[in-house]
C-alpha cells in the first residue's frame, strides 16, 4: 500500500494550480477543522485507508447521508478541499510509483531464470507460453536480451528445484543468483507469478514503444524519398 508523506507547500502549489489560492496556515485550518469534524485525526500521511474513508465521509457531506450535525463554514470549500486532498494523493501516489519503478535488465533477467525453474510449466501456463523455446526467444526479444542467457541463467537455479532437469549441477550459485534465490525462497508462486507479469509488462510496453518510435522513423524516411523522387522527376521535366 502506497503512503504519502503530506507537504504544506505541495499540497498549496497543487491547490494554485486550480486557482485556489490559500495560505498555509488557512489550509491547515481548514484541514483541521474538517478532519475534526468528520471524525478523523490529524497526521498528514496519506494511505488508501484514510482516503477510502475520505472518500466516503465526502459522499456522506455532498448527500447528507452523515450521522454527525456537520456545520461547515463553507460547504463548497470544504467539499472542494477534501476532493483537492484525494486527488493530491493519487497524483503524488503516481509520481511515487515512477521514482520506486526502476528496473534492471540483469537482475529482471534472473527472476525469470528463477521463476521458470521453480515453476516450472506452471509457470509456462500461467504467462501464456506451451514451451520454454518459445518462451525464451519471445521474452528475449521484448527485453533485447539474449534467449541463451535466458535459458542459461534458468538452468543455473536447476539443481535447486524438482523440476526433471540437472541443471548446472556441478557448480554452486553466485553470489548476485544466490541473492535472487534467497529473496524470493519464501515467496507465494501467486505473488511470484504478479512479480514476473510486470516485469514482462515493462519490458513490454518498452518495446513496444521503441517499435512505435522505428516505425515513425521509417514512414519519414519513405516520405523523404518520395519527395526526393518527385523533386528529381519536375526536374526531368
Amino acid at each position: 500500500m502506497s503512503t504519502v508523506e503530506y507537504n504544506d507547500q505541495d499540497f498549496r502549489d497543487f491547490l494554485s494550480e486550480l486557482n485556489i489560492i490559500l495560505t498555509s496556515e488557512q489550509i491547515n485550518q481548514l484541514l483541521d477543522g474538517i478532519f475534526a469534524q468528520i471524525g478523523m485525526d490529524n497526521d498528514r500521511a496519506i494511505d488508501e485507508n484514510r482516503i477510502i474513508k475520505i472518500k466516503k465521509s465526502l459522499s456522506d457531506i455532498i448527500n447528507g447521508n452523515n450521522n454527525r450535525q456537520m456545520e461547515f463554514v463553507d460547504y463548497l470549500t470544504t467539499i472542494n478541499i477534501l476532493s483537492c486532498y484525494i486527488e493530491y494523493y493519487n497524483c503524488q501516489k503516481v509520481s511515487l510509483c515512477s521514482r520506486e519503478e526502476k528496473h534492471d535488465l540483469q537482475e529482471d533477467s534472473l527472476i525469470i531464470g528463477y521463476y521458470f525453474s521453480r515453476e516450472n510449466d506452471n509457470g509456462l501456463t500461467c504467462l501464456g507460453y506451451k514451451n520454454f523455446n518459445i518462451a525464451f526467444k519471445d521474452l528475449s526479444t521484448i527485453m533485447n536480451q539474449k534467449w541463451t542467457t535466458l535459458k542459461n541463467m534458468r538452468d543455473e537455479f536447476d539443481p535447486y528445484f524438482d523440476n526433471g532437469r540437472k541443471g548446472w549441477y556441478q557448480r554452486k550459485l553466485s553470489p548476485s543468483r544466490q541473492v535472487i534465490f534467497d529473496r524470493f525462497e519464501n515467496v507465494k508462486s501467486e505473488e511470484l507469478n504478479t512479480i514476473v507479469k510486470d516485469i514482462i509488462s515493462y519490458y513490454n510496453a518498452q518495446h513496444n514503444d521503441h517499435q512505435k518510435k522505428q516505425s515513425t522513423k521509417h514512414y519519414n524516411r519513405i516520405v523523404v524519398s518520395l519527395g526526393n523522387m518527385k523533386e528529381i522527376n519536375s526536374k526531368k521535366k
